[in-house]
């Protein structure tokens, strides 16, 4: 395992309770590697459903979500294509959370969610946490919802309580559907030295069922400032920033699927064109191309890759590569990695094998790859410099109530690379859990 000062040893404890989705109940102790054993996380929570007039009434670690994510959003950020794909626009609610750590994208406290009447919503929502300065914050929160017919309005509001400031941000959101037309937007604003201002809107044509066009408008003011905001953007912050965004997804072909967006803004663009060709069940094909620019930054990958099942035995194939161009320096980097699992018929086990050459030797070249885990986790890591990745993942349920999870990793650099950015040429990773199900 590459340097650490302190006991590497990463420990994690869940349990979890569900009663026909009504009554959901979990705790969570964690500790991150390299942290002393007395810097221990926890988290649990309970949420309770559909009790009487409560739609929702959680207590513990949870989310909020509202209206289009310019007050409070969803703590997991899209990627832009995914807007054009989701036939869905938004999620809404307070919904528990089930992670541990010291992320700040989540609340603690209680909320509850009433149905006061048959087109209406109330939620409010109280949080206290420390930040990272260590200091208290509370937050309060309230949501109005109603729904009439094809038309949907909310408003929004949060109260941030910091030991010497305090901070409101307010928003409406709306979404009205026509026909084949669904339209949508929200604004907020937020206090500060000046009020800053935030605004989206958008509107879907379905003009065939596999068909869709979209077609967004954003601006953020400077003086916008809001930690829970999550929206569409180009930057890590929902502030200082205009722009529009139109994609559009087309399935009118068989066995093909195409997507692709356009994005400009202030200091750039990004556009992306995807196609999927599925000829069969057991077979599939993904090809992807991207070209961003960020300021004097062009950045153009490609990422290519082919699953095919034969038998009791699944295979990936995949190849991603980029080119960047700045200011006068061009960089490339690339990865290349093989899938093969394994489904064994006589014994309940599962194998899961990934071999993975990568050269990305500079920090604009990073390769970012989705990697499987054990139960209930999951790894989107970069690659980065000059080596290869290996892991095994092997599940093996004993019985219907004890489950073995294992996953093996080791990444090993170029020597000489490895020397040149003082790191380690290995690295090596072991993750192992027992699932108790009763």
């Amino acid at each position: 395992v590459e340097d650490f000062y302190a006991d590497p040893m990463y420990a994690k404890l869940r349990y979890r309770f569900n009663y026909q989705n009504r009554v959901q109940a979990g705790l969570t102790i964690g500790r991150s590697p390299g942290a002393p054993w007395e810097d221990i996380n926890y988290g649990g929570y309970i949420q309770l459903r559909d009790i009487g007039p409560m739609k929702s009434i959680v207590a513990g670690n949870y989310q909020a979500s509202y209206g289009y994510g310019l007050v409070v959003g969803s703590p997991f950020k899209r990627g832009k294509i995914d807007y054009v794909q989701s036939t869905a626009t938004t999620y809404e609610g307070l919904k528990k959370y089930s992670s541990v750590g010291s992320n700040y994208n989540y609340f603690h406290g209680v909320g509850a969610t009433a149905k006061v009447s048959s087109w209406a919503d109330v939620s409010a929502f109280y949080s206290l946490r420390e930040d990272k300065e260590e200091q208290w914050h509370h937050v309060i929160g309230v949501n109005a919802t109603g729904k009439w017919k094809r038309l949907k309005v909310g408003l929004t509001a949060i109260e941030n309580i910091y030991a010497n400031s305090t901070q409101a941000v307010i928003g409406a959101n709306a979404r009205w559907n026509i026909g084949k037309v669904d339209l949508w937007g929200e604004v907020a604003t937020s206090q500060g030295e000046q009020w800053g201002l935030a605004a989206i809107t958008g509107a879907r044509y379905t003009p065939l069922s596999d068909v869709n066009i979209l077609a967004i408008y954003r601006y953020y003011s400077p003086n916008y400032n809001n930690i829970y905001a999550n929206s569409l953007c180009s930057w890590s912050k929902i502030r200082d920033e205009h722009g529009g965004y139109i994609g559009i997804e087309y399935n009118r072909f068989r066995r093909w699927q195409l997507s692709a967006f356009g994005d400009i803004w202030k200091t750039g663009f990004e556009t992306m064109m995807q196609a999927d060709f599925i000829p069969q069940k057991d077979y599939r094909m993904h090809t992807r191309f991207r070209v961003k620019r960020k300021d004097e930054k062009y950045t153009y990958s490609l990422r290519w890759n082919m699953v095919y099942e034969v038998g009791l035995w699944k295979m990936k194939t995949q190849l991603d590569g980029n080119l960047v161009q700045n200011i006068g320096q061009c960089t490339y980097g690339w990865s290349v990695f093989q899938d093969v699992e394994y489904r064994f018929v006589q014994v309940p086990i599962v194998l899961q094998f990934r071999a993975q050459a990568f050269d990305a030797r500079k920090w604009d070249n990073r390769v970012y790859i989705y990697e499987n885990d054990v139960l209930y986790a999951y790894a989107i890591p970069f690659v980065y410099g000059f080596g290869g990745r290996f892991w095994l993942n092997a599940r093996y349920k004993i019985n219907d109530i004890f489950s073995v999870y294992l996953r093996v990793s080791e990444t090993v650099y170029q020597q000489t690379w490895a020397l040149e950015h003082d790191k380690k040429n290995t690295r090596t990773d072991i993750h192992a859990l027992l699932r108790v199900k009763l």
